[in-house]
């Protein structure tokens, strides 16, 4: 376990038979805070990067620091002098604490050129992050230990405090309007060429809507119960990886992973899904089966089937697979059934804790997030049965937090139809596809033809209306 040496203030690790001292960079720190007080003009950028005092590992410095922080919030950097901060300090009792007066003159003499600002603070940045990872290591270690503790929340714990401990990671705050207009200038020219920005989702009035699915963006698609949004969202993960050579992730929280497969082998070969489900497959097809086995295989489809997953646990999930596969998209199936705080007062704070951090993991990682979604009950109640906002289920934080929200719609001729002729419930049926909000763009319908068959969605040239955003 840790124990500081209260003469230089060392932290030592003991690892087995011998001792270590935890990471930091003394030379840094001092010629970081003695630029600070020479060059005032500084300030502002290392503030950028440094906003906790604890970054620093000397305890004086730490005060230094956070003297010279506090002084900026009502005063401007370039009115600051080495008599100020030690009036600041002597005012706060702490100015004996750093070494007086002449520990402050010290950190001048270790003054380095400006342009040094931001790689000095990142080494003081890395070198926190790894006391922070040594720090927590040791407590789950030591928990570890503990036989009564379950071992899923450890994991849990573990992955929440390392997943905190990486927000702490230097970012690059602003864009000059210089770097912003020649991104915007070559996105253009992208859409002029009749490229998607986003990644093709394979149905063509879909992708003319949305551009493709964007990174960062967290896209909704949200229906009642048993009008097809599983099936929607497979034929979307099929149709990115089969047709556009992508790398998907799909979180089943619903079903099983053989189900999936089994579904998508249906997509694949085209034989009837509900044969594929009990093994009724004839002669005839077993070549078929085959071949659509072999073409599957070859797609670049990641599916965790964990049920109740917990942000935390997917978000350290996702992060493997975009490092060890590339995936470029990510798929929730769905929404409701993910695991929230277990300290939450109700189940809308849940789910808001819930779609708040699903569009931090799509900002965080730089892709899309398709979250599928359930509506509630109010749908049922109402004459007509088109789905609105409002009947997002049990949170409107959805709603707020999504960049995109769909709803998949069974055209109530459909719904007729069913009803009088039950003996075909793999018939084709037409959903149309309500593009409610959309962030960037225009909302607007469409519809689609669903093949119960095949579990799959397919193009229909059919375009209902268009709305411009204001």
């Amino acid at each position: 376990m840790p124990r500081r040496n209260t003469n230089n203030k060392e932290i030592k690790i003991s690892l087995g038979d011998s001792t270590r001292t935890v990471p930091y960079a003394a030379e840094v720190e001092k010629s970081l805070l003695g630029t600070m007080l020479t060059d005032p003009q500084c300030i502002n950028k290392v503030l950028e990067m440094i906003k906790d005092e604890n970054i620093f590992y000397s305890p004086a410095n730490q005060k230094i620091f956070s003297a010279i922080k506090d002084f900026t919030v009502t005063n401007k950097p370039e009115e600051l002098s080495l008599a100020i901060i030690a009036e600041k300090l002597r005012e706060r009792n702490q100015l004996e604490d750093i070494g007086d007066y002449s520990y402050l003159l010290e950190l001048t003499k270790f003054t380095e050129s400006s342009e040094k600002i931001e790689s000095m603070c990142k080494i003081l940045i890395e070198k926190y992050m790894a006391r922070r990872i040594i720090q927590h290591a040791l407590k789950i270690a030591t928990k570890g230990f503990d036989g009564t503790i379950d071992v899923f929340d450890l994991l849990n714990e573990a992955e929440a405090g390392f997943f905190e401990i990486s927000e702490h990671k230097y970012k690059k705050t602003f864009l000059s309007l210089a770097e912003l207009t020649q991104r915007t200038i070559y996105n253009i020219e992208k859409v002029r060429n009749k490229e998607y920005l986003g990644i093709p989702t394979g149905y063509d009035t879909f992708d003319a809507l949305l551009g493709g699915f964007q990174a960062s963006d967290l896209i909704i698609i949200a229906a009642r119960p048993g009008v097809g949004k599983t099936a929607f969202g497979l034929s979307l993960t099929y149709n990115i990886a089969k047709y556009h050579n992508k790398s998907v992730g799909f979180f089943s929280l619903e079903m099983k992973s053989d189900q999936i497969v089994t579904r998508l082998l249906s997509q694949e070969s085209r034989i009837n899904v509900f044969d594929l489900r009990i093994g009724k497959i004839s002669q005839e097809y077993e070549n078929k089966l085959a071949l659509g086995i072999r073409k599957l295989s070859n797609l670049k489809v990641f599916i965790d089937d964990t049920p109740a997953i917990s942000l935390h646990e997917l978000r350290a999930k996702a992060r493997r697979m975009i490092t060890e596969k590339n995936v470029e998209i990510i798929f929730v199936d769905y929404l409701q059934l993910m695991q929230g705080p277990s300290n939450v007062e109700s189940r809308e704070r849940e789910i808001s804790y819930i779609s708040r951090g699903l569009k931090a993991l799509a900002k965080e990682l730089d892709i899309p997030v398709v979250a599928l979604a359930q509506l509630n009950r109010q749908v049922e109640m109402r004459q007509s049965k088109k789905p609105m906002l409002s009947d997002l289920r049990e949170s409107g934080a959805i709603e707020q937090d999504a960049d995109i929200v769909c709803f998949l719609h069974r055209l109530e001729k459909n719904e007729k139809d069913e009803n009088s002729n039950e003996q075909e419930p793999f018939r084709p049926r037409e959903i149309e596809v309500i593009i409610a909000k959309q962030r960037n763009g225009p909302t607007g319908s469409f519809t689609l033809l669903f093949l119960p068959t095949y579990a799959r969605f397919e193009n229909k040239t059919e375009f209902n209306h268009f709305e411009q955003i204001d």
